[in-house]
Formats: C-alpha cells, sequence, structure tokens
C-alpha cells in the first residue's frame, strides 16, 4: 500500500511539472515518466494515453516507445510491442530495452534474435541476471 500511494503522490507530481513549462524536451520526458508509473499502477489506458502525449512532443523519446512495447506486449500484440521495444533500443541502447525486447522476442517464437537481444543487454549490463537466466534458458532448449 505505501508503494500504491507513493505511485499516486509521483504521478501527481508529474502532472504539476506539466503546467510549469512549456519546453517540448521537457513535455516529452515528464509525460514518459508519467505514462511509467500509470503503466506500473497497471492504469494501462491513462499510461497509453501519457506516451503517445510524449511522442507527439518528441518521437525519439525512446522511454515512450519501450513504455508502449510493454504495453503491447502485456496485450498480447507482440508484432507491435517488438516495433516499439526495437525503436527504443534503436534510438537509446539500454540493458532494460534489449532485457524486454528478448522477451517479447521469445514469447514470439524469434529464439535467435531473442539471443541476441539478451547478449546485447549484457554487454550494456554485464550483471543483469535476468538476461543471463533467459539466455541460458534460450541455449538449453537447443534451438
Amino acid at each position: 500500500m505505501q508503494t500504491h500511494s507513493r505511485l499516486r503522490e509521483a504521478a501527481e507530481q508529474h502532472r504539476c511539472a506539466l503546467d510549469l513549462t512549456s519546453d517540448p524536451v521537457l513535455l516529452a520526458q515528464t509525460y514518459a515518466n508519467l505514462g511509467a508509473t500509470y503503466r506500473t499502477l497497471g492504469e494501462d489506458e491513462q499510461a497509453h494515453k501519457s506516451f503517445d502525449e510524449s511522442l507527439r512532443f518528441n518521437s525519439n523519446q525512446f522511454n515512450a516507445w519501450l513504455g508502449l512495447g510493454l504495453l503491447a506486449q502485456k496485450q498480447g500484440k507482440l508484432d507491435e510491442a517488438i516495433s516499439d521495444l526495437s525503436r527504443s533500443v534503436e534510438l537509446q541502447p539500454t540493458a532494460r530495452g534489449y532485457l524486454e525486447l528478448g522477451r517479447t522476442l521469445a514469447q514470439a517464437g524469434h529464439i535467435p534474435e531473442a539471443f541476441d537481444a539478451y547478449q546485447r543487454a549484457l554487454r550494456i549490463s554485464p550483471d543483469l541476471v535476468e538476461a543471463e537466466q533467459a539466455a541460458a534458458a534460450l541455449q538449453r532448449q537447443n534451438w
């Protein structure tokens, strides 16, 4: 419950920050952060709207693409998720982005590509246990 109320507080702070600037870069980042907060709260529709708004201000806002990819993945829209997550890591290669891309690729049956995404995540963050475990699991499947 404590985490939930802190997330609500964070969402309120993001909404307040939106009223304090007209800078498109800050607006894009703040909307992306607000979307991530809504996604964590399970408010997917609000999250989607916030990510879309972020991309309206900056079509290259990598974490808005990441958030849209995670929402699409959750809804089982794997092709859309792969596209959004690929765009995210193209704009800003992050371990998290590659990890989520790998998960989605594996879910879609694109095993060699998933393995590659996990390897890229590990090059960025060698201690990312989730990527290590996922890559090892794929190798055990003898694809």
